[in-house]
């Protein structure tokens, strides 16, 4: 569940962002504008899902403890937060 949130939210993240930029709109986060003028932003942010996805499953495929599932709280996290991106770039797309 965790990582299908992560994907959808990092999907939804790129799609409203990339029909902001066509509308007209800025980008609000400067790490992010950085990163798009130099044609790097949808590459970091992929790495940084890959990274979300791998860590997660890697620690708890090589740990037999219970403690290390609670990794999975973090590409959770990273996908709400994502989500929350998409819906506030639709609310002011729409606006």
């Amino acid at each position: 569940m965790a990582l299908y949130t992560l994907f959808f939210g990092a999907i939804g993240d790129w799609i409203s962002t990339k029909i902001g930029l066509n509308l007209g709109l800025m980008e609000g986060n400067g790490i992010a504008a950085f990163l798009m003028s130099k044609n790097m932003w949808i590459q970091v942010d992929a790495i940084l899902i890959l990274v979300c996805f791998t860590v997660p499953f890697l620690v708890n495929r090589f740990s037999g403890e219970d403690a290390p599932k609670n990794l999975f709280w973090f590409p959770l996290l990273a996908g709400l937060l994502k989500l929350g991106v998409s819906l506030w770039n639709i609310s002011i797309i729409l606006i």
